[in-house]
């Protein structure tokens, strides 16, 4: 087991949308290599009927691909999503959160650290067009990013 770093997503510290918010973070600070990535989520409360929003966050990778509909058409950020959060309770409208544990989704990998310090996270709805998850709830994500030694 490599390196642990965590970053910090504060949706209180971005700027934008919930559903399009936009961070500065200093990659240097982490060691040149490759890493493996996995992230928390957890959202405030709020007042929402979606069961499953799907996070996108632009760390220079395009190592994830989404399968096309059967006449070609195919998701167009699906190359930044590191994966989904879910509502709870999901039965309820009122007073549910997002959230994901660490081992709900898939681990993504990069190729060496990112060197984009403008970093874009967004939350969209788990449907066709990929809108935007309209709830302004604040949220915190924490990326872990493992150096593979």
């Amino acid at each position: 087991m490599g390196r642990i770093y965590n970053i910090v997503f504060m949706s209180s510290q971005g700027t934008g949308t919930i559903a399009n918010r936009n961070y500065y973070f200093d990659f240097s600070k982490l060691p040149e290599g490759k890493y493996t990535g996995t992230f928390a989520f957890v959202s405030a409360a709020g007042n929402f009927t979606t069961s499953c929003a799907n996070v996108f966050c632009d760390l220079g990778f395009a190592r994830t691909y989404a399968a096309a509909t059967i006449n070609g058409s195919s998701l167009s950020t699906s190359t930044f999503y590191i994966g989904s959060v879910l509502s709870s309770p999901i039965s309820n409208t009122a007073n549910c959160y997002l959230v994901a544990a660490l081992p709900n989704n898939a681990p993504f990998s990069l190729s060496n650290r990112p060197t984009n310090n403008n970093v874009n996270i967004r939350i969209l709805n788990n449907d066709a067009n990929q809108t935007a998850f309209a709830t302004e709830l604040a949220y915190t994500l924490v990326i872990s990013l493992e150096l593979q030694e």
